[in-house]
């Protein structure tokens, strides 16, 4: 990068051109930041988020703080003004970071949650219920699960019609077993309300 005859930089005297006000030079010095940036975009997220995380929009994010914080800035060389971006840098991917924390403990928690859910949910795991499909009450099950929604129904009647694990319809359907545990327990309830309509109680 060439020197005027100030003895800055190209970089510095956008900088100095930016503070002045001249909106060409803010939109070539941010291009240019967006240059220097990419790199070092790339591996922070490579090497310390390892998370779906769009490089794009992590850029992006850190260009808008740049100009909607560079009043702030006090520095004169380039490498002061790439070290404050890189602390804005740093700032977006702790909080990205805390973001993805906070995410992977909300799914172990519902995890959780729907696991606990579905052992205590009415039926899923006694045999009353299963005895009932198998007895002079199928044909009535067969109906009643066949009104639940499409998704439920479908998660039911693999469960209690062909008797497959949660595990299994998980594989089958390519979903999680929270999911259908949540799909179960939101067809027993639907399913004990129409059977307690058709005066079975005991399901």
């Amino acid at each position: 990068m060439t020197n005027n005859k100030d003895g800055r930089n190209e970089f510095e005297e956008l900088l100095v051109r930016t503070r002045q006000g001249d909106e060409l030079a803010r939109s070539a010095l941010l291009q240019h930041l967006r240059d220097v940036l990419r790199p070092i975009v790339e591996q922070e997220l490579g090497q310390r988020l390892r998370v779906r995380a769009d490089e794009s929009d992590l850029l992006q994010k850190v260009l808008i703080q740049v100009t909607k914080d560079f009043p702030q800035f006090q520095g004169e060389t380039s490498s002061e003004f790439v070290g404050w971006v890189r602390k804005i840098l740093e700032n977006d991917i702790k909080e990205l970071l805390q973001k993805e924390k906070y995410t992977a403990k909300r799914s172990i928690d519902r995890e959780q949650d729907a696991s606990h859910e579905i052992r205590q949910a009415p039926g899923v795991q006694t045999s009353p219920s299963r005895r009932m499909i198998r007895s002079e009450h199928t044909q009535i099950v067969r109906e009643a699960i066949d009104q639940l929604d499409d998704e439920v129904r479908v998660v039911m009647r693999m469960k209690f019609l062909e008797d497959l694990s949660m595990a299994d319809i998980a594989r089958k359907l390519d979903k999680s077993e929270s999911a259908v545990a949540r799909f179960l327990v939101k067809g027993m309830r639907q399913l004990k309300i129409l059977l307690t309509q058709r005066g079975i109680s005991d399901f």
